[in-house]
């Protein structure tokens, strides 16, 4: 966790003045915030692996990296429901499914299974989780 705050803590004081070795072109803010959200939640942290994912969302370069920004939706809708928030998390994996259109890799299949299973595990029936889940299934098809 001490690795992970310095490494947020010297991501903060960076500079886009500052001169990086073309090596790490990838390694952008919005990866280290997805990254660090993974952390999180895997240690049980799941308000700030919120907000690190929201942080992510917000910095990606969505035409670029398309496969990257449907697979952090799909983690950030992940953690909102299990904060209880799934009217969040069901327009969120809506959103990853959008960013996954025409994106076809092991990666969004995984996310996209975890979102049939989610929503299908749920007591209570969110609005637009049905249509979510027809979505899901037309994907996986694909």
């Amino acid at each position: 966790m001490v690795a992970l705050k310095q490494a947020e803590s010297e991501l903060a004081a960076a500079s886009s003045a500052d001169a990086e070795p073309d090596r790490v072109f990838f390694v952008s803010e919005a990866s280290l915030a997805h990254q660090s959200g993974c952390v999180l939640r895997d240690l049980g942290d799941l308000r700030g692996a919120l907000e690190a994912f929201e942080r992510s969302v917000q910095n990606r370069q969505r035409s670029k990296f398309p496969r990257a920004h449907a697979i952090t939706l799909g983690d950030l809708g992940d953690v909102q429901a299990r904060l209880g928030r799934h009217d969040d998390a069901v327009a969120t994996w809506s959103q990853a499914l959008d960013a996954m259109s025409g994106v076809r890799s092991a990666r969004t299949r995984a996310i996209a299974r975890r979102i049939r299973v989610m929503t299908a595990s749920k007591p209570v029936r969110v609005a637009g989780s049905e249509e979510l889940a027809a979505r899901v299934e037309h994907y996986l098809a694909g």
